[in-house]
C-alpha cells in the first residue's frame, strides 16, 4: 500500500483495511465513516453449485443495503473466478497452457514465489496467502 501511494503514477490514494468479513453489511456498520469511501470486497468464488450461488446472492443484496445506508460510500466487488490461484500467478508469470484444475496451479505458485506448499489449503491460509501479497511489487502489479 505504501508503495502504491508513494509511486508518482498513483492518482488516488489508497487504504486496506483487509479483513476476514464475509458479510458487507456487518462490515459497514461497524465503520465510522466521516467522508466519502470507496470499498471493494473481495469475494472468493470457488465453485459453480447452486449452495454458493445463493453465498454470492447474499453477499451482492447486502452490499447493495450497505451501500444504501446513509454512510456515504460505494461499494464495489472484485471477486475471484474458479480459479483465483491463476490470480495470483499471473502477477508473477505469464500463463498460456490450459490447466484442468486448480490443484495443478500450486506448482507454479512454487515455483514462481519460490514457496513450498504441499496443498492448495496449506496456501490459502490467511498468514500464507497475506505473506505473498507482500511479496508482490508495483512492478508485479502493472
Amino acid at each position: 500500500m505504501q508503495i502504491i501511494n508513494a509511486d508518482e503514477r498513483s492518482r488516488f490514494l489508497v487504504k486496506f483495511n483487509i479483513k476476514i468479513e464475509k458479510d458487507p453489511l456487518s462490515f459497514v456498520n461497524r465503520m465510522v465513516i466521516i467522508s466519502k469511501t470507496e470499498i471493494t470486497h473481495v469475494f472468493d468464488y470457488e465453485v459453480n453449485n447452486e449452495k454458493d450461488r445463493k453465498v454470492f446472492t447474499n453477499v451482492l443484496d447486502k452490499m447493495c443495503k450497505a451501500e444504501k445506508q446513509d454512510k456515504n460510500i460505494i461499494y464495489n466487488l472484485g471477486y475471484s473466478n474458479l480459479t483465483f490461484e491463476l490470480w495470483i500467478l499471473l502477477h508473477r508469470a505469464n500463463c498460456n497452457n490450459y490447466i484442468s484444475n486448480k490443484v495443478h496451479y500450486l506448482k507454479f505458485i512454487n515455483q514462481y514465489f519460490n514457496k513450498k506448499f504441499t496443498d492448495l489449503d496449506e496456501y490459502k491460509t490467511e498468514y500464507n496467502f497475506k505473506k505473498l501479497l507482500t511479496e508482490l511489487s508495483l512492478n508485479d502489479v502493472i
